[in-house]
């Protein structure tokens, strides 16, 4: 529903989010205004006025609590990938000690489905799904790992926790693939708009100066840009600050460098 706002920069989505909160609280109490005009008491401004301080420390708690779950997805999504790299690395030096052909064979097709992690699985899990080709080159590798025939006891250690980790890596990719839909759900994003536009009906209710006018407009511009961080995060694998396969690529380049 919100792709087409990780086209744009970090910036821009904060600027988008600030700006439509101001337009949308001053077009709402233009309304407001024009339909209550001078029914309402005054007892009945104090009234909006306390539950509208309630309200904005709620709203703000919320998307406080609605940051910091959308930033640690992002993080714990951001530490699989790291791991799940290094354990490639580590299967691929581990079978790099075995010297024998089987082994050398596996490496190329673990090489072949790292690279095919950066190239294929990566723009596929920024549309939310998976690289079919990426499934079927890591069949090779856990296939060629149970060929491989042990010939000493050192060689029955290392082919022991080749197969471990290969088992690992499996498990590692389901969970990286299963991260690419960690958002937060649409019926919480209504709540949350919902107790916005609710935050914007009580205010129009206060104080109308030109001072009222200036503080409730940076009150929405603050709340406004929590909005856009928490977008910004939501999606750990879309928009400008998202997890890249930087840990791959870096990979890829020790693999080739062990191979030469």
């Amino acid at each position: 529903m919100t792709d087409w706002l990780y086209q744009f920069s970090d910036l821009t989505i904060i600027l988008f989010s600030i700006v439509g909160a101001i337009v949308a609280m001053f077009i709402i109490h233009a309304i407001c205004h024009r339909i209550i005009g001078d029914r309402v008491p005054k007892e009945g401004f104090k009234f909006a006025e306390t539950i509208h301080n309630s309200m904005i420390s709620l709203f703000t708690l919320v998307l406080a609590f609605s940051l910091v779950q959308a930033i640690g997805n992002y993080r714990q999504t951001n530490t699989q990938v790291a791991t799940e790299a290094a354990q490639i690395n580590n299967l691929d030096r581990l079978l790099t000690r075995f010297n024998s052909d089987k082994a050398a064979d596996v490496r190329q097709h673990l090489m072949a489905y790292t690279k095919s992690i950066v190239e294929d699985d990566w723009p596929a899990l920024v549309n939310g799904g998976a690289s079919q080709k990426t499934t079927d080159l890591f069949k090779p590798v856990s296939q060629g790992i149970i060929a491989i025939h042990p010939e000493n006891d050192r060689q029955v250690s290392l082919y022991a926790s080749a197969v471990n980790l290969a088992h690992d890596l499996e498990r590692m990719r389901e969970v990286r693939l299963e991260s690419g839909t960690l958002q937060i759900p649409t019926n919480y994003w209504m709540v949350i708009l919902f107790a916005m536009l609710a935050k914007i009906l009580l205010s129009a209710l206060l104080d109308r100066s030109g001072m009222g006018n200036y503080v409730l407009g940076v009150q929405m511009a603050v709340l406004g840009a929590l909005l856009g961080l928490v977008l910004i995060f939501d999606e750990p694998y879309k928009g400008q600050t998202s997890v890249q396969p930087d840990n791959f690529v870096s990979v890829l380049e020790k693999m080739r460098t062990r191979s030469d």
